[in-house]
């Protein structure tokens, strides 16, 4: 529930809305809000490239009996469904899963509604390749860090995932590390830990995140993105999570949930 209550946060704190032409054409983008304005009197038709795999709403429903303030038509299977207002200042906010990810609008009612919206798959021009590997994996341990919440709402989202609760404990540099859960991706092929760090000294520590590696038997893995501060103040305990995609040659990791997973981390004296 609680991925679903910021869900709505942002979709009623998301002020900017989109231009005022009423034909609407945007490539997909799960990490924005799509505003539209909705009205009384005419129908707005929202497009994806395919079969809709499921709505999730508030404020809308497709039962006019709810007496929604928004009221949505949509058969399954089909690639699109269509708003119209039922009342004067009706707001609404919906998620839709589509291909795996969720997209999410925010709807208003006005004078000058859009008619159509369409969806097309983002541009083929390669962007900056850095760029967009960092943020494939930032969103990857984003998308982690709620696996539970999503595996209950849209499981979708977590097929090809394996899970694991290894709760193996090691000493690193007088800290105590503990990987507490495993989950691994066939696609991208990464692996990624939930790891509790605690130190039971008078002192507090710090440590270089990106110096941070995996270690199965004798190879070790450098992370590749981790959410580490760097410092854990004294007689604390904190939750850190890493992704781990391939070895210091660049090769693969392809690591597997049977393996033993320890994390070696380098402590500034």
């Amino acid at each position: 529930m609680a991925i679903r209550i910021s869900l709505l946060i942002a979709l009623i704190g998301c002020a900017t809305g989109v231009c005022a032409a009423p034909i609407k054409r945007y490539p997909l983008d799960d990490r924005r809000v799509y505003a539209l304005t909705v009205s009384l009197s005419a129908p707005t038709t929202v497009l994806f490239p395919g079969p809709i795999e499921a709505l999730d709403g508030a404020g809308v429903s497709t039962r006019p009996e709810d007496n929604p303030g928004i009221l949505i038509s949509h058969e399954t299977g089909t690639p699109y469904f269509t708003l119209r207002a039922l009342r004067e200042n009706a707001t609404g906010a919906i998620n839709v899963l589509y291909a795996g990810h969720a997209y999410a609008l925010a709807f208003s009612v006005g004078t000058e509604p859009d008619r159509t919206l369409t969806f097309y798959p983002p541009s083929e021009r390669p962007p900056n390749q850095a760029n967009s590997r960092a943020e494939q994996l930032l969103s990857l341990l984003d998308r982690t860090k709620h696996a539970h919440e999503l595996s209950t709402h849209y499981p979708a989202l977590m097929q090809g995932v394996e899970h694991r609760r290894p709760d193996t404990a090691s000493d690193e540099a007088g800290l105590r590390v503990t990987v507490t859960e495993a989950f691994h991706y066939f696609e991208p092929d990464a692996l990624v830990l939930k790891v509790r760090l605690e130190n039971p000294l008078a002192e507090a520590r710090s440590y270089d995140p990106a110096k941070l590696a995996v270690q199965v038997a004798d190879i070790r893995y450098p992370v590749a993105i981790t959410d580490a501060s760097g410092t854990i103040p004294a007689g604390f305990q904190v939750t850190l999570w890493l992704a781990v995609t391939s070895q210091a040659d660049g090769t693969p990791a392809r690591l597997s949930l049977k393996n033993n997973f320890r994390v070696r981390i380098l402590c500034n004296e």
